[in-house]
């Protein structure tokens, strides 16, 4: 990783998680907000071509944002137990400053 990729990564931190690498409760809400117009848990298909390039392309904006924070939604099965809203959950280690 370079020192610009690097830099970048240590943004969206300071932006999104707390001093435990964890996402920050507003951060929960932009996140389960963007992941709601992203089509995180819905299909990004169309009748139309144009619409579905363009639901993957939110899509994709919201899976670089997630791999920015080395974060990703938890699976449907438990957030269909536990809300009706996405929620994150960690991916790996947050040593954000490698």
């Amino acid at each position: 990783m370079n020192d610009r990729q690097k830099e970048i990564r240590r943004a969206f931190a300071a932006l999104f998680l707390d001093e435990h690498g964890e996402p920050t409760e507003t951060a929960k809400i932009v996140l389960q907000d963007l992941a709601l117009a992203a089509f995180a848990n819905r299909t990004t298909a169309h009748a139309e071509a144009f619409a579905t390039a363009t639901s993957e392309g939110r899509r994709q904006l919201l899976l670089h944002i997630l791999a920015r924070l080395r974060l990703e939604f938890a699976p449907a099965a438990r957030r269909r137990a536990e809300s009706d809203q996405p929620v994150v959950a960690i991916t790996d280690e947050k040593d954000l400053s490698s």
